[in-house]
């Protein structure tokens, strides 16, 4: 048979979708990926302070983490003295005790963020030598 008599040979077929329009679709299937795991995939970050605490009298700092997310740490004296450590959230602008440890040396701490900011706080015996309290700790949020 000759090459003539062949029959001929149709067209190459055209692809459902472009690369261009491919390319697109992976995009933004991989963009929306990025953005769920950013929501809820929890990130874990540190915090940690100091307060110097004057004999009988008490320290205050402010804190504030992402709401909802989980926070635990570990408080000790560094002056071998003993002290209270409190920590409470402001609910509508009360306070409401998170955690409180009665004069100790040290101790551990763990809550479930509702309201900012939240205060640590320590104090020391009446009478008594100036208190260092430091603290340390962890929380877990979502980055966004």
């Amino acid at each position: 048979m000759s090459p003539d008599a062949w029959p001929p040979v149709p067209p190459p077929k055209t692809p459902f979708l472009s690369t261009l329009e491919i390319l697109l679709i992976a995009g933004i299937v991989i963009g929306v990926a990025v953005l769920i795991g950013l929501f809820t995939i929890p990130v874990a970050a540190s915090f940690s302070g100091q307060l110097e605490v004057p004999a009988g009298i008490g320290t205050i700092a402010n804190y504030t983490f992402p709401t909802g997310s989980y926070v635990s740490g570990n408080w000790w004296t560094t002056s071998q003295t003993e002290a209270d450590f409190f920590i409470w959230d402001t609910v509508y602008g009360h306070p409401s005790l998170v955690h409180f440890s009665s004069y100790a040396y040290y101790g551990s701490f763990s809550f479930t963020v509702g309201y900012n900011p939240y205060q640590f706080a320590a104090s020391s015996l009446p009478f008594g030598p100036n208190v260092t309290v430091d603290f340390a700790g962890n929380y877990s949020a979502p980055l966004l």
